[in-house]
């Protein structure tokens, strides 16, 4: 029985020891995303929100984030730069997470997501699965799309 256990212990250290962990850039406690090796390495990565559009704009104001269509083409920015930076490329993604605030008539532009969605998806080969939720808020004022991705390689 003390072999089963040791047995089960080391190959739970060695599954463990193939995740890797990448730090965020700031202190924010969560890891800017995860991959795990084996014959396919997965990575997932943290929910991506655009950078500030006008930072001589109001802190968190509607201007600072910039409209729906900046808001989405630069977060679609900051995943690829992201995935990038850990040896991965949008083509690799195989599983998308889109949440979205609704406007004024209590819609999401879909519309307007998916033109900016097709600048960076055209190849049907590397259409990854996605779900599009309609969230009444996200974490900061005036955030209007946060994307969360899983990549494989």
């Amino acid at each position: 029985m003390k072999y089963i256990y040791l047995l089960f212990l080391s190959l739970l250290w060695i599954s463990c020891s193939s995740v890797k962990r990448f730090p965020m850039k700031s202190s924010f406690p969560i890891s800017s995303g995860v991959s795990i090796g084996g014959n396919t390495e997965i990575l997932y990565l943290s929910g991506a929100i655009p950078k500030v559009f006008d930072e001589s704009a109001q802190k968190n104001s509607s201007k600072y984030w910039g409209t729906f269509t900046d808001q989405t083409r630069s977060t679609f920015e900051k995943i690829k730069e992201s995935l990038e930076e850990k040896g991965y490329s949008l083509d690799n993604i195989v599983k998308m997470y889109v949440y979205i605030v609704p406007n004024d008539q209590n819609k999401i532009p879909f519309k307007k997501f998916m033109s900016v969605y097709k600048e960076y998806f055209s190849e049907p080969k590397f259409y990854p699965a996605r779900t599009v939720v309609g969230t009444p808020a996200l974490a900061l004022d005036n955030l209007l799309i946060e994307i969360q991705v899983i990549a494989a390689k």
